[in-house]
C-alpha cells in the first residue's frame, strides 16, 4: 500500500505539472497563413511594402489593393512572406512586410494575387525624320505600383527579369474585402490560459481527493486494548 501511494501521488504531481506547461488551444483559435493589402489610399504613409530585407529602404512595390500575401513566418514586427506564384506570366516573390500595414485572414480570397498585365511601347532614337520613329510594343505583369527618384513607377516582370516602368497603374480589377459581422450574443472570450487554468484546476481536485482516500484507506483501525485475564 505504501509504494502505491507513493506511486500514485507522483503520476499526479506530474499531471498537475504537464496541466501548466503544455498549452491547451481554445476553439476558435487558429494560425493565420494569409494575410491582405486594405483599399488603402496611394497618398498615404503606411503602405503595405513589399520589400526584399526588413527595412523600407529596400522596398520594391505596394502590395495591390485588396490582395493577399502567404505569410512563411514571423520575424518580430515583419512577415516573411510570398506574393504571386509560379504560373503564367508570374513568378513567385519572397521578401518582407511590415505587420502593421497588412490584415492576417485564415485563408486566401479568391484571387490571392492581383493577375494583371499591361502594354508598354519603346522607341528607338530617331536618326532619320523620314522614316517613322521604331516602336515595339510589350506586355508585361504588373506587380505593384514603388517609386524610383521620387516618380511614381510600376515594378513588372517580362521575360525572366524585373524591373520598373514609368507611370502607376490604378485602374486594376480588385477583391471584395470581407465584412464584419455583428452579433448580439455576448460571449465570454475563450482563450488557451482559461482552458489551461481550468484543466489544472480540475486535475488538483482530482489529486487532493486521490491523496485522501489513500491516506483513509491506509490507516489502521485501532483495536480495543486487551482485557487482562
Amino acid at each position: 500500500m505504501k509504494y502505491l501511494k507513493v506511486a500514485l501521488v507522483a503520476v499526479l504531481s506530474t499531471l498537475i505539472c504537464l496541466s501548466f506547461s503544455t498549452p491547451f488551444y481554445a476553439k476558435g483559435e487558429t494560425a493565420f497563413r494569409y494575410a491582405y493589402a486594405g483599399d488603402y489610399d496611394e497618398n498615404a504613409d503606411n503602405l503595405p511594402y513589399f520589400c526584399e530585407e526588413k527595412s523600407l529602404n529596400s522596398a520594391l512595390f505596394a502590395i495591390p489593393k485588396t490582395y493577399c500575401v502567404e505569410i512563411l513566418k514571423e520575424d518580430g514586427e515583419w512577415y516573411y512572406c510570398r506574393y504571386a506564384k509560379d504560373e503564367g506570366a508570374y513568378r513567385a516573390l519572397r521578401g518582407y512586410c511590415l505587420k502593421r500595414t497588412l490584415t492576417p485572414v485564415e485563408s486566401p480570397f479568391e484571387n490571392e494575387y492581383l493577375n494583371y498585365t499591361f502594354p508598354v511601347e519603346f522607341y528607338a532614337p530617331q536618326t532619320n525624320t523620314q522614316i517613322d520613329q521604331f516602336k515595339v510594343t510589350l506586355t508585361v505583369s504588373f506587380y505593384g505600383n514603388g517609386t524610383m527618384n521620387a516618380s511614381g513607377m510600376s515594378y513588372a516582370f517580362y521575360d525572366g527579369k524585373f524591373g520598373y516602368v514609368a507611370g502607376r497603374i490604378t485602374d486594376y480589377p480588385k477583391n471584395d474585402l470581407p465584412q464584419p459581422t455583428l452579433s448580439t450574443d455576448i460571449k465570454q472570450p475563450e482563450n488557451s490560459v482559461n482552458a489551461t487554468l481550468i484543466t489544472a484546476a480540475v486535475i488538483t481536485v482530482v489529486a487532493v481527493i486521490a491523496v485522501a482516500v489513500l491516506y483513509f484507506a491506509g490507516k489502521r483501525p485501532k483495536l480495543p486494548p486487551k482485557s487482562e485475564g
